[in-house]
């Protein structure tokens, strides 16, 4: 299946699971790019918005590139205004005009491009020498919930093969994307769950079972039973780090 069409069928459970970022990471973004009314900042592989929301929430104006149309509709649906722009486009063809926005964000979403076209597409986009950004929420792996988390895809999900996020997509990748010279901004960030969001968040990954596969009944019920394991006040805390890392191509 071609990347592009993984999360067509999750959508909806993606905006309801997928966690947030933490407003630490954007004060930073802000004070060190400079974020102004002004700044034209275009958020690839954009998803649902998750990430689209916080940046609009900073009062630039922001392009959304997400060539799924159902997470593009979901997107559309919750966050149109004024301030955004959307197009139903890969990373790689953004079909935007040469030098036209001023920085861009990937957040949860670099792992599913083709590295060298998305850089030369970067490169033609922006305006000057503005920053690209990669960010990942990553599972704090050594944590007793991922660990069993980690052990429940494995059993119940064959297309598991660990989770993404910035470690997991290699730091070398992205050391050679920004030929080496780049930074990191790294901020702890545990999210809260309910059980049906917890469900969601783990039924919203791409190598999770889809609702219909016959297996999926087995699936839920281990992470039904692994969520009561761990919960506090109908809740459980999920250990995760939030990473930025930015620089200029």
């Amino acid at each position: 299946m071609d990347n592009t069409e993984l999360f067509t069928n999750k959508a909806e459970i993606y905006e309801l699971g997928r966690p947030s970022y933490p407003d630490a990471l954007l004060a930073f973004m802000k004070d060190r790019f400079i974020i102004t009314e002004q700044t034209v900042i275009a958020d690839i592989g954009a998803g649902t918005g998750k990430f689209t929301e916080k940046l609009l929430d900073l009062g630039c104006h922001v392009i959304a590139i997400e060539p799924n149309q159902a997470m593009a509709n979901e997107l559309r649906d919750g966050l149109m205004c004024g301030q955004l722009s959307i197009s139903e486009r890969p990373a790689e063809h953004t079909e935007l005009d040469d030098n036209s926005v001023d920085m861009i964000t990937a957040a949860q979403s670099f792992h599913w491009f083709e590295v060298h076209h998305f850089k030369k597409e970067c490169q033609r986009i922006l305006a000057g020498n503005g920053p690209v950004c990669l960010i990942w929420n990553s599972r704090i792996e050594e944590a007793p919930i991922n660990k069993k988390t980690h052990a429940v895809f494995k059993q119940h999900c064959p297309d598991f093969k660990g989770f993404s996020g910035g470690e997991d997509s290699g730091e070398g990748v992205i050391s050679d994307f920004f030929e080496g010279d780049f930074e990191l901004f790294e901020f702890d960030y545990p999210l809260d769950y309910t059980l049906k969001k917890f469900v969601g968040r783990c039924v919203s990954a791409s190598y999770s079972l889809e609702p219909s596969h016959e297996n999926y009944p087995a699936f839920e019920q281990a992470l039904t039973k692994m969520f009561h394991e761990f919960a506090e006040d109908g809740k459980v805390k999920v250990p995760n780090v939030t990473r930025c890392y930015y620089g200029y191509i």
